[in-house]
């Protein structure tokens, strides 16, 4: 097991944009150990980490079985060019992502939306964002486009303790 910080990113000021260290997870399992039938969705989160792990053939291989099988696919930000190094991926459909991923998008074959911040965008089983500012969002339609249905004001825990 290896350990590994992801960055955070923030503003600073009006206009300073920083990188923070992120918190420390323990990785319980490489690339090449795991198994996409297992899983199913795959989520292609952003910052600095998909110009790495897109050259990866194994991480490649993972998201073309979750593109052939049509389970669904979650990208924010930069993880739109984890998708695109996979061919036919992105190619006719509809990605939201960080503004800057837009001539890759279009390249690829598919078409940029332009999604407000705080928004995020469906096309089928595809959901995307264009960075953390719109998590709510893109929570909110990753677990609809997984069937999850979320009751509020019921409780949530079934009290076992007997009556004494």
């Amino acid at each position: 097991m290896t350990s590994s910080r992801p960055s955070l990113h923030d503003f600073e000021g009006h206009q300073t944009y920083t990188e923070k260290l992120g918190h420390d997870y323990i990785l319980n399992k490489t690339f090449a150990e795991v198994n996409p039938a297992d899983y199913d969705a795959v989520y292609a989160a952003g910052g600095r980490g998909p110009e790495y792990i897109r050259i990866d053939k194994r991480v490649q291989a993972l998201v073309r079985h979750f593109h052939e099988t049509g389970k669904p696919i979650f990208t924010i930000c930069h993880g739109v060019q984890i998708l695109i190094a996979v061919d036919g991926v992105v190619r006719g459909r509809e990605v939201a992502a960080l503004h800057y991923c837009e001539p890759e998008v279009t390249l690829a074959g598919g078409t940029y939306i332009d999604v407000a911040p705080t928004g995020a965008h469906v096309d089928g089983n595809l959901v995307s964002a264009k960075g953390w500012p719109g998590l709510a969002a893109f929570m909110r339609e990753c677990l609809k486009v997984l069937g999850t249905e979320i009751r509020h004001g019921e409780a949530l825990m079934r009290d076992d303790r007997k009556a004494a």
